[in-house]
């Protein structure tokens, strides 16, 4: 099964359509949903695995050209038993994890093979006949027509069931390949460092900074907001049981705007961030993000929703307290 069909999704799907469908399965086959089931925890790794890919559009591309070379070295389809209905030793059947996919369709049958094989060869005034009859008919076809042509269809958008807003760049073993930020443009402030401590730029607005891998997914999300503010931040989500050493999210918070940390796993965190006007560190406390089943419906999760305002009060800011930078590297 490849990730297309792991999601349910079409390989000419939009990437609204997948986020859509990475949310809605991600609900379905998590395993506090389902009572700690092993295979329901085997298919959320699946789910993750493969929105990993085809969430990115980078990674995508060489999926899709991955699937397409091995289409094209792909041994030919074995005859099938004319007498039986069954399928034939050592298949395995596709249904077996609960989702009904087409199979694919094989390019012709048994039958149809061996009455080509036995196809006579044509005499050559029979091929020239044949190549008249064809010229002819591509004149009928492609000849204009005097009517007027039919007013054309406009296409019709894709609506993904489920809004998901952006996910951020997700960890992949051995690459630091990342989504690109997609915001409204809006360029540094002028005394922040224009280059983020792994040396890729700031994003142009409030968004994840790249070359960072990320972890800890889930359905909570953090609220940023630095509305008030002109100073722009490097911010780290971190989780207590692995301190600042390997952060959840690396975010670049702009002056005057806000930002939205989505898909967090539930467990214990807090915020360390760096004022990159002044180079001073801090850090919030302890906050723990939840994830249930909801009182009225068991059916559906409910997740938390975290908020933080960056509101300066002198040489520090409210709800925070000093980190040294040592702390702030996880060094």
């Amino acid at each position: 099964m490849n990730h297309y069909q792991t999601l349910g999704v079409s390989r000419d799907a939009i990437p609204e359509v997948i986020k859509a469908a990475y949310k809605a399965m991600s609900q379905k086959h998590h395993p506090d949903r389902n009572g700690g089931d092993a295979h329901a925890h085997g298919r959320m790794q699946e789910i993750n695995a493969a929105y990993a890919v085809l969430g990115s559009p980078a990674e995508r591309a060489n999926y899709d050209r991955m699937l397409d070379a091995e289409a094209s070295f792909a041994p030919p389809f074995p005859k099938a038993d004319q007498g039986s209905g069954t399928p034939g030793a050592g298949e395995e059947d596709s249904d077996q994890d609960g989702f009904d996919f087409e199979p694919p369709m094989q390019p012709t049958n048994a039958v149809e093979l061996d009455t080509l094989e036995k196809l006579p060869y044509l005499r050559p005034t029979e091929y020239a006949s044949l190549a008249i009859f064809g010229l002819f008919t591509a004149f009928i076809v492609l000849r204009p027509s005097a009517e007027k042509p039919a007013a054309p269809v406009p296409p019709v958008a894709a609506v993904a069931a489920i809004p998901v807003p952006d996910a951020p760049p997700r960890k992949t073993r051995g690459s630091n390949a990342t989504r690109p930020v997609e915001s409204a443009v809006r360029s540094p402030p002028a005394s922040v460092v224009s280059v983020a401590p792994n040396g890729a730029p700031w994003p142009q607005a409030s968004g994840y900074v790249s070359g960072y891998e990320s972890s800890d997914y889930g359905g909570s999300q953090i609220e940023l907001s630095n509305l008030k503010g002109s100073t722009a931040f490097f911010v780290k989500l971190i989780n207590t049981r692995r301190g600042a050493k390997d952060p959840s999210r690396y975010v670049y918070l702009a002056g005057n705007q806000h930002f939205t940390i989505v898909n967090v796993a539930p467990g214990n965190y807090f915020i360390g961030y760096r004022d990159l006007a002044t180079g001073a560190h801090f850090r919030t406390g302890t906050f723990a993000l939840n994830q249930r089943p909801a009182p009225t419906d068991p059916t559906q999760l409910e997740y938390t929703t975290a908020r933080f305002e960056f509101s300066r009060v002198g040489n520090r800011y409210l709800d925070s307290s000093n980190m040294s930078a040592s702390e702030f590297d996880g060094s």
